[in-house]
């Protein structure tokens, strides 16, 4: 049961929100092989969730590739994943179980974290628009440039921290299945780029069809306690082709 509202964290608490920081922060960080069939039963199960057909998985094995896919497509535009959805419905449900001054002091506990996390992403994918850019019509080349703000690696790690925090320490109510779901797919999925399609029929009707492309994660420099190093070093991103494969 959900204990009554704390009007503040105690000391314990504010330093264990920083446990939770670093499981997080590791579950986008560490370098592992994306298991295909793991990822699909997660993105499939979260569209049925939030009542939407399966979409076309596209797998690949580096950034470069998911968005060398992208200009494959055609005509497309980028949409935030359902896996963003599922967190967000699952901290504002947390959220109003909460006093104002606790949900302050866990946001602001996450903003470095976010911060930086999202700077070493914005280079990985700066550094891969310039090597593309020359393939990409003036469609795609806005599509790439908006790809930083659809691809949010941070945003999941920090509201998953969050909701960890208070379902784990403070007893907080939440759906379970929209939780595990979207655990599945931050363990599984790596990074995630959500796209809908444009397709025109032989009657000159368009459809719609929903793909999401899932890439091997980024290694982002961390130490050994799971934090970040601010150093000047570029994050490492396999530069490749890649293999892509398609569910």
């Amino acid at each position: 049961m959900f204990t009554p509202p704390l009007h503040t964290l105690t000391l314990e608490q504010e330093t264990i929100i920083k446990n939770y920081e670093a499981k997080w922060l590791k579950l986008i960080s560490t370098d592992s092989t994306v298991d295909k069939n793991a990822a699909a039963e997660a993105i499939n199960a979260a569209y049925a969730i939030v009542g939407e057909q399966k979409p076309t998985i596209i797998f690949c094995d580096s950034l470069y590739a998911a968005f060398r896919s992208i200009l494959e497509q055609g005509m497309c535009r980028l949409e935030s994943g359902v896996e963003y959805e599922l967190i967000k419905k699952t901290w504002n449900y947390i959220k109003n179980q909460l006093n104002p001054e606790v949900t302050r002091l866990i946001c602001q506990s996450n903003e470095e974290v976010q911060h930086r996390v999202s700077q070493y992403k914005k280079q990985i994918i700066n550094q891969i628009r310039r090597q593309l850019d020359s393939e990409a019509n003036q469609q795609q080349k806005k599509i790439l440039i908006r790809s930083s703000i659809y691809i949010q690696p941070e945003v999941l790690a920090s509201y998953g921290s969050q909701c960890d925090f208070c379902i784990s320490e403070l007893n907080c109510e939440y759906d379970y299945a929209i939780w595990q779901v979207f655990q599945s797919i931050v363990k599984n999925c790596g990074w995630i780029i959500s796209l809908e399609k444009l397709v025109s029929t032989e009657n000159n009707f368009v459809n719609r069809e929903k793909l999401v492309i899932i890439c091997e994660k980024p290694i982002i420099p961390l130490d050994s306690e799971y934090s970040l190093h601010m150093d000047n070093k570029k994050p490492v991103n396999k530069i490749s082709d890649g293999q892509t494969v398609i569910f």
